[in-house]
């Protein structure tokens, strides 16, 4: 009995001295530990960057925002930079471009390492083709320019100033407008008062539209000019040229669309008859300045100076 105690006694001084040492082992401060491997944050660098427009066409003024695409969506810093290579010209903040003065300039994007660009050209808001001074530019809501040659602008009925948009479907369509007409009265032309055109413009009588079309002074071809298509005259003599796009045609009927890319409908403020007015057409084929539409048709209108 005696012995048994004091075996028991011996274990359980044994287990003490074990964890006192333990203890003190893990208390000391004097113990090494295994240091932590820092975690070295992941970076994803830019690989490729785009804009919307590579090719840009403005007149003086007149601005355009340019949108940047940065490659891959997830890296690490998407922050892009810009640049113009003629601040003279155009300016860029935050891809917003202003131009200044004609002529051209390159803007440029960065990201990283990465860069693209874009090519300005600049044209005055007016330009002579055989002695008639043309805007450059489409009419766009009334008293308004498009801020570019290449954009359609606003449709409108003969003889009227209510604008129609370039795109998409329309309501209140008056199909049976007639432009105001009154035989020997102003409303045989386009009067000043329906004119949609900016001040010190005017709707172009139909010889004015003619002089376009003197093949000994003025040549026209049916062309792209970024991207879009359209008609293209030259002044022979001096190397002035000027762009009307495609912009289609709204139907005399209900205001419908078509044509958009394939033909130019650009109204002369002269009448032909009781109902009809004189315009220019072209398409890819063929271009002409006769008249024998109604003034109920929406067409696209280019004005010249007064």
């Amino acid at each position: 009995m005696k012995r048994n105690l004091f075996v028991a006694i011996g274990m359980v001084a044994v287990m003490s001295l074990f964890t006192a040492c333990s203890k003190s082992t893990k208390d000391d401060p004097t113990t090494p530990t295994t240091p932590t491997t820092p975690t070295t944050p992941t970076t994803t660098v830019v690989t490729g960057i785009s804009l919307d427009k590579t090719n840009l066409s403005l007149t003086v003024g007149n601005s355009y925002t340019l949108t940047a695409t940065v490659t891959p969506t997830d890296a690490t810093d998407k922050t892009v930079t810009w640049t113009s290579s003629d601040a003279t010209k155009a300016t860029v903040a935050n891809g917003l471009v202003t131009t200044v003065a004609v002529g051209t300039a390159t803007i440029t994007a960065k990201a990283g390492t990465q860069t693209t660009t874009c090519v300005v050209t600049i044209t005055g808001t007016s330009v002579v083709i055989n002695g008639v001074t043309w805007a450059t530019c489409n009419v766009a809501a009334p008293g308004t320019f498009t801020n570019n040659p290449e954009a359609a602008g606003m449709f409108y009925q003969w003889n009227s100033k209510v604008s129609w948009p370039a795109t998409g479907t329309v309501t209140g369509w008056d199909s049976y407008w007639n432009g105001g007409y009154t035989p020997g009265s102003a409303s045989d032309t386009w009067t000043s008062t329906n004119d949609p055109s900016p001040i010190g413009y005017r709707v172009p009588t139909n010889a004015e539209t003619q002089t376009l079309f003197v093949s000994a002074k003025v040549t026209g071809i049916w062309t792209t000019q970024n991207s879009v298509y359209g008609e293209k005259f030259t002044d022979i003599a001096t190397g002035n040229s000027i762009f009307f796009p495609a912009s289609g045609i709204r139907s005399f009927a209900d205001g419908t669309l078509s044509n958009t890319g394939t033909y130019g409908f650009y109204w002369s403020g002269t009448v032909d008859g009781a109902t009809n007015a004189y315009r220019m057409k072209f398409y890819n084929y063929s271009a002409d300045w006769y008249g024998h539409y109604e003034r109920n048709y929406g067409f696209t209108v280019r004005p010249v100076a007064k």
